[in-house]
């Protein structure tokens, strides 16, 4: 196992208001698997995320990496401890400081891994994960904003692998950019997968990118995860309402409506798709169904049989 998650939370308060981003996150990633996050925007996939990587700090929980807890220690040993895990962000653009060329910015990972290379080696580093991504040599002289929205996520996943990662979080990679790009990004991703030994979290909202990629899928709902199994699995036969309603509506845009909680703290307490749940029951209201991630796939569900 390389990477174990346990109760993750994090709640974010504006003008008094509390919002639950994640409520009680937990979840593992096997060495060489791909785990799919999968879920609505705002259901709390990259807040999660960001918490592994170290960019938002958690209010509880605890995140084990290559057996070594990631919430501990000083900034530094935490930073150390996260040396072969890289993520590659939603918006390729933002991701990239505008004042510093892609050369400097592609090798930033080596520095900051405490490994020591020679200007020859990091110049041999960056050359080969150019090419790795199909840029050319001549883009290194370049800045983020003068390249195109595709060619600065190859630059992104170059960034990302030149220090050889073991453990890569892929943010909603393919969003930001038109259909036509998306497709050419995931090719690249597809290729790394099967020409490289990392374990991957891939957060997304489209079903058929997650069924192509991801060995295992999580479905999150509200913050919460409420069904874990096998993709294909889960695609084929899932287990929770939330489950099938995201799918049905993937299948047939609009034709099924899907609801984030408002946060009505009387569902909270039970089952957070209980307002919207066609087969939901009273029971549902006040309880929900404990889910095990160590397990085959299963889900929060207190109702098998829907």
């Amino acid at each position: 196992m390389i990477l174990e998650v346990n109760n993750l939370q994090k709640t974010f308060v504006n003008n008094g208001v509390c919002n639950v981003a994640c409520n009680g996150i937990s979840f593992y990633v096997e060495e060489h698997e791909c785990l799919g996050l999968i879920g609505e925007s705002g259901c709390g996939k990259s807040t999660s995320a960001n918490m592994i990587a170290g960019l938002l700090k958690p209010d509880g929980g605890s995140i084990v990496f290559e057996g070594k807890e990631l919430l501990t220690g000083s900034p530094r040993q935490q930073r150390l401890a996260r040396k072969n895990m890289q993520m590659i962000f939603q918006n390729p653009q933002a991701s990239f400081n505008p004042r510093i060329k892609l050369s400097k910015a592609i090798v930033e990972p080596l520095t900051l891994s405490g490994n020591k290379h020679s200007k020859a080696e990091i110049e041999a580093l960056l050359d080969s994960a150019l090419a790795a991504v199909g840029l050319k040599s001549e883009y290194k002289d370049k800045y983020a904003w003068e390249i195109s929205g595709g060619e600065c996520q190859r630059a992104a996943i170059a960034r990302a692998m030149i220090c050889k990662p073991r453990f890569l979080i892929c943010d909603e990679i393919t969003s930001a950019l038109d259909v036509s790009i998306q497709a050419q990004i995931m090719h690249l991703i597809y290729d790394l997968k099967r020409s490289s030994d990392i374990s991957y979290l891939f957060i997304s909202h489209d079903l058929a990118v997650v069924s192509n990629l991801c060995d295992k899928v999580a479905v999150m709902y509200n913050g919460s995860i409420v069904e874990y199994g096998p993709t294909m699995e889960v695609v084929n036969h899932p287990l929770h309402p939330y489950t099938k309603d995201l799918i049905t509506n993937a299948l047939h845009p609009g034709e099924n409506e899907i609801f984030q909680n408002a946060g009505d703290e009387a569902v909270q307490s039970g089952c957070a798709y209980y307002r919207f749940c066609k087969a939901a029951k009273d029971s549902c209201r006040t309880s929900c169904g404990q889910i095990d991630m160590t397990g085959e796939h299963n889900s929060r569900c207190l109702i098998r049989n829907i």
